[in-house]
């Protein structure tokens, strides 16, 4: 990390620059004699193989085991002029440059041979040895990966004028976002999938494929604030108009290959078009019996979601109609060749290759484009919003000793929902068929399992049929979803007259989310992924149990050397079972993997593309069946910081030491839920660490000022 900072004045103006250079290079190359990053040890070929997806050194490329070596720039220029001493004038301009953390291939990565996923880890008779260590497991090299540069750029202006009892600031900001999100193939261009060492699906991909998308955010704002005796009222109005388009440049590929024989490029396409929106803030505050000890607080105020390069800003990009890879088309090995001996660009059935079924068919070229009702891309009051109120009280318990309690609670509103207008007509549920299997009896599972679990399936002929995306406001369906967030924090602050501060406090609070008033009136498409999940009502109704996190904070300057002690601890609450990271809904705590023999026989068939020999993942989690870890997630983090002078130059010297005591709580799961004949416990790993929290680790930080 290198920082570097100037200031400069000259007379009533002030200049600053800031400029900061990072480079992030972590994960080990497949060799130790490979140059490149090595922070994993000789050690780390296990990496791969303990959390979904379950993949072997040489087919890693995911960010939190992969390798990645990226550069963060940020530079910032500012100035102010204090033009009276009631009136001061701002200036400022943010560029933030990365390259966000996907992970690629180390530098000896293996993208030249055709990676194989094997789905069966039973004993192959004929080694004594399983076929893979674990079902679903990827070998031999690296599918695809993915590329991003990203461009932030934000600058603001603004007018304060201050008197003590009235205090006025106006201004304006504006914001870009440029992103592109690239991903990559293997040198090949292709995967292969095998049950038992049998090949029995193809996939291929694009050779590299571009999606572009910028986003221009402008705001003005005023805010002002009055002290009459012992009331106290703020008061602020701010306009925000957003924007998007996607450009030519980066979208599509211009290389060409053996599966696009021309380059695929597309026209500049505008997004949103645009939100407008007035947002009003409200605050008071009363000194109750007017000694300063006692205090009440409200707050209201609208808040506007973030607007990132995400739905449905980027909702008409051309770029998004593209299939640029087909996942598992069924593929039958009749010579035992190895090689997928058909037309991939034929989606129809032919040589050894299954027809091919959902958008498949569209691969490489510019498909429909999601149609997005006019209302969602402008207008005032459209974009997504929440609204928030809090009360608080203050009071001064002892002298440098104060206690906080305030309650906290936020609405939520202005959802899009995407919709397949080719499985409407007729009515949503006709084009589904539902299947339902009972979950395990296991006690590690909600309420001992033994609970049904109802599964939707297309039909085949909805399966068929390449999707029409609409994307539309939920209200256009029946009433929008409620969403809440209610919570209560308390805190304890002391100042001592020794130098010592400390701060202890709780957060409480929970989610509340019904959305089944609507979920069953449209196909409920992933925006992101565009991955279409029906009409289902399971967990559409998720109330989240009340949760605590502890939070503490001391700091002590020791007299005479003039060092800075500072220390935080943190208690979450028990995290949800998953691969990675905590999840909103718990839908992937418990990733049962069901023979497709027995989906086809609750269903009566085979659903439409699984292969008889398979499996169907099954989750057996939802908002109404959670599965939690056994144990908080606590740790403490301390810091050391000296200031040493030099003539005109000042040095700060910092030591932070992270997780003092060594905490290794659990921070993603083995979520591979095994399926067995008699519906009874397996133990096969599942609900076991994956992850565990960083080991204790000091940082060194130097900063020279002059």
């Amino acid at each position: 990390m290198i920082i570097g900072r100037f200031t400069g004045q000259l007379g009533q103006h002030r200049v600053r620059y800031n400029s900061e250079y990072q480079h992030r290079c972590e994960g080990t190359p497949l060799s130790v004699d490979t140059n490149g990053c090595h922070n994993r040890g000789t050690d780390w070929v296990g990496l791969g193989n303990n959390a979904a997806p379950f993949q072997s050194p040489e087919a890693t490329s995911t960010a939190a085991r992969g390798y990645f070596d990226v550069p963060f720039y940020l530079n910032q220029p500012s100035w102010t002029m204090t033009a009276t001493d009631r009136l001061l004038f701002e200036a400022g301009y943010t560029a933030f440059r990365y390259n966000p953390i996907f992970g690629h291939p180390s530098p000896d990565g293996i993208t030249n041979l055709i990676p194989v996923t094997e789905q069966s880890n039973a004993v192959n008779p004929s080694t004594g040895m399983p076929f893979a260590p674990q079902s679903n497991y990827t070998y031999r090299g690296i599918q695809n990966w993915g590329w991003a540069v990203a461009r932030t750029d934000g600058w603001q202006v603004s007018t304060s004028y201050v008197t003590g009892a009235h205090n006025m600031k106006m201004g304006y900001q504006g914001n870009r976002l440029d992103q592109l999100d690239q991903t990559i193939a293997n040198q090949t261009q292709l995967a292969y999938r095998f049950n038992q060492g049998v090949p029995n699906a193809v996939s291929y991909w694009l050779p590299d494929f571009g999606r572009r998308t910028i986003t221009d955010l402008h705001g003005v704002f005023v805010q002002d604030s009055w002290t009459w005796n012992r009331l106290t009222v703020q008061g602020a109005l701010r306009f925000d108009h957003a924007s998007s388009y996607a450009p030519v440049e980066g979208n599509g590929t211009t290389r060409t290959s053996f599966l696009n024989p021309d380059p695929i490029t597309m026209e500049a396409t505008p997004g949103v078009d645009a939100f407008n929106d007035i947002s009003p803030r409200v605050g008071v505050a009363y000194d109750v019996f007017g000694t300063g000890k006692t205090a009440l607080k409200f707050n209201w105020g609208r808040y506007l979601a973030y607007a990132a390069n995400d739905p449905p800003y980027t909702s008409t990009n051309p770029g998004f109609t593209v299939v640029r890879e087909v996942l598992n088309r069924n593929w039958t090995d009749n010579n035992g060749n190895l090689i997928v001996d058909c037309e991939l660009l034929n989606p129809a059935q032919n040589g050894e290759c299954a027809a091919a079924t959902g958008t498949a068919p569209n691969f490489g070229r510019l498909g429909a484009a999601t149609i997005v009702d006019p209302g969602v891309l402008k207008g005032w009051g459209v974009r997504p919003n929440d609204r928030q109120y809090t009360f608080t009280l203050q009071q001064e318990l002892l002298p440098r000793m104060s206690a906080d309690v305030s309650y906290t609670h936020r609405t939520f509103h202005g959802f899009f929902v995407t919709d397949d207008l080719n499985r409407r007509e007729g009515g949503v549920g006709s084009y589904y068929e539902t299947y339902t299997l009972t979950a395990p009896v296991d006690p590690r599972l909600p309420n001992g399992g033994g609970y049904p679990v109802t599964q939707y399936v297309p039909t085949a002929a909805a399966n068929a049929t390449p999707p029409r995306l609409y994307m539309a406001r939920e209200s256009d369906f029946g009433p929008e979803r409620t969403s809440k967030w209610d919570g209560v924090d308390v805190t304890f602050t002391a100042r001592l007259h020794n130098g010592l501060t400390g701060q202890i406090g709780t957060s409480t609070g929970r989610a509340y989310v019904d959305t089944c008033a609507t979920v069953t009136q449209f196909n409920n498409v992933a925006a992101l992924t565009g991955t279409i999940i029906g009409p289902d009502p399971r967990g559409c109704h998720n109330v989240e149990p009340w949760q605590t996190t502890l939070r503490g904070l001391a700091t002590y300057t020791i007299p005479r050397i003039d060092v800075l002690v500072s220390a935080t601890f943190r208690s979450q609450p028990p995290m949800q079972l998953s691969t990675v990271l905590p999840v909103l809904t718990g839908s992937t705590s418990a990733q049962w993997q069901v023979p497709n023999s027995v989906i086809a026989a609750a269903l009566g068939h085979l659903p439409p593309g699984a292969s008889p020999t398979g499996n169907t993942i099954v989750q057996l989690s939802d908002n109404e069946h959670r599965i939690y870890a056994d144990e908080r997630r606590s740790q403490v983090d301390m810091r050391f910081a000296k200031v040493v002078r030099f003539g005109r130059t000042r040095t700060d010297i910092g030591v932070d030491v992270n997780n003092l005591f060594n905490a290794h709580y659990a921070t993603g799961f083995n979520t591979n839920y095994i399926y067995n004949l008699d519906n009874t416990p397996r133990p096969a790993g599942w609900g076991t660490p994956a992850s565990i929290y960083n080991p204790r680790f000091v940082r060194l930080n130097f900063t020279l000022n002059f």
